[in-house]
């Protein structure tokens, strides 16, 4: 389990605490280059995990599953990868 679902915890609050930091790691892949469809898919999956957040109980077991920051750092290091010769 991690910070982000441990934040989650915090009622209210933790969904939009946890999207500021998901939000972060796009923004930072805006500044290296990312195309627009990676950081579209990337703010799919924090809008998907920020809604799972908001629902009582249900949502923060989901969302220990969940991790849209990784797959937003997985979709991140695909496409620095691909740009390698």
């Amino acid at each position: 389990m991690g910070l982000d679902a441990v934040i989650g915890l915090v009622p209210a609050g933790g969904a939009v605490i946890t999207a500021l930091f998901s939000l972060y790691i796009v923004w930072e892949a805006r500044g290296l280059g990312a195309p627009v469809s990676v950081l579209l898919r990337m703010l799919a999956n924090v809008a998907v995990e920020t809604v799972i957040d908001c629902i009582p109980i249900a949502g923060d077991l989901v969302d220990a599953a969940f991790k849209a920051n990784l797959r937003n750092v997985a979709l991140l290091e695909d496409y620095l990868n691909s740009k390698l010769p």
